[in-house]
């Protein structure tokens, strides 16, 4: 007989289901505040001022100084008129451009000047005059040549084309009968600027020998080799 005959037949008493339980839910606990940092206030930046420029050492001060214009009446120098002076030898440009050039030097010097090529050769222009001031404002007047092309164009017009062996030959020339002492020193002395390097023992030499003919063997073997100038 199964169970649901038996029920049926009233044997069995039904059997109640098992209730479940019911567990009280204990209240989540409300959650505890964590600690917090706390934020800083936002200063916003304040623009740094640019470091002072450091002062200009001393050497740039002076070449800042030194950009002034030249005093033209601190120039001191002969004026050159392109003679020849000597048969043979040109008008002593060389001579006379070195002048000019320690002229224009000391100047610098004492007023710490500054100069401009085309300043430079219009000054030279100014100490020219007859034929080498022709040729001045004929090369400058026809091209717009720099200093150094006027400078090699002297030369060219008025310079000494003989070269060292020549000069050397001219210097061993004796005294004229009708020349001075004097002029004669002047006409080696002429020479002497002409030739490469330095003559002036040469010069002493050759003065030694045309001065005293009969002293010519004992006088040059007094002059010292280990004098440096000896003019």
């Amino acid at each position: 007989m199964t169970t649901s005959t038996m029920m049926q037949a009233g044997q069995l008493e039904p059997v109640p289901s098992p209730q479940k339980k019911t567990t009280a839910q204990r209240p989540t606990p409300d959650p505890q505040p964590q600690p917090t940092t706390p934020m800083k206030a936002y200063k916003p930046q304040q623009p740094t001022e640019p470091e002072p420029t450091p002062p200009a050492p001393a050497q740039a001060v002076v070449l800042s100084e030194a950009q002034k214009p030249p005093k033209l009446k601190d120039i001191h120098c002969r004026r050159f008129d392109g003679k020849e002076v000597y048969p043979g030898l040109g008008a002593g440009v060389e001579a006379f451009l070195n002048e000019f050039e320690r002229a224009v030097r000391m100047e610098r010097l004492l007023n710490q000047s500054a100069w401009a090529t085309k300043l430079k050769a219009s000054v030279l222009g100014t100490s020219l005059e007859g034929r080498a001031s022709r040729s001045y404002h004929n090369f400058t007047g026809c091209r717009d040549g720099s200093y150094e092309e006027l400078i090699a164009n002297l030369k060219k017009e008025f310079g000494c084309n003989l070269g060292q062996y020549e000069l050397d030959k001219r210097f061993d020339t004796n005294k004229r009968a009708g020349d001075t002492w004097k002029q004669y020193l002047t006409y080696l002395k002429f020479i002497e600027r002409l030739m490469v390097g330095d003559r002036s023992q040469l010069l002493l030499e050759t003065v030694c020998n045309n001065a005293c003919p009969e002293l010519k063997s004992t006088l040059p073997s007094m002059i010292h080799d280990t004098t440096t100038s000896h003019i």
